[in-house]
């Protein structure tokens, strides 16, 4: 079985304490491959308050320190914009492995 969570948006604050409380729900040591939900770092939902922005070198440096405590075996990104995915790949230890895109109007402009 290869397992696949996402950090939600909301989580990027406490990046491992999102990781920890998923591995303790799916009662794993480890996942196969976690993703950085919505690269964008700020979101405005229409009926919700606004997620404060986290700089994406930010979550990502938690993202890679996560995987050298092999708690993750790979990360990846979703709904990454490909100058998002450049910007990432100046400063990544650990290049994403994937990008899994879902249809949405902001990526078909």
């Amino acid at each position: 079985m290869f397992v696949t969570t996402k950090l939600w948006q909301s989580d990027k604050l406490d990046v491992e304490g999102a990781l920890r409380t998923s591995l303790k729900k799916l009662k794993l040591d480890y996942i196969d491959l976690y993703l950085v939900h919505w690269m964008a770092p700020t979101m405005v939902w229409e009926d919700a308050e606004p997620i404060k922005a986290t700089p994406t070198h930010k979550v990502w440096a938690e993202m890679e320190r996560l995987v050298d405590a092999c708690l993750i075996k790979s990360i990846g990104v979703s709904n990454c914009t490909i100058p998002m995915l450049l910007d990432l790949w100046t400063y990544a230890r650990h290049k994403p492995v994937s990008n899994q895109v879902e249809l949405h109007p902001y990526f078909v402009q």
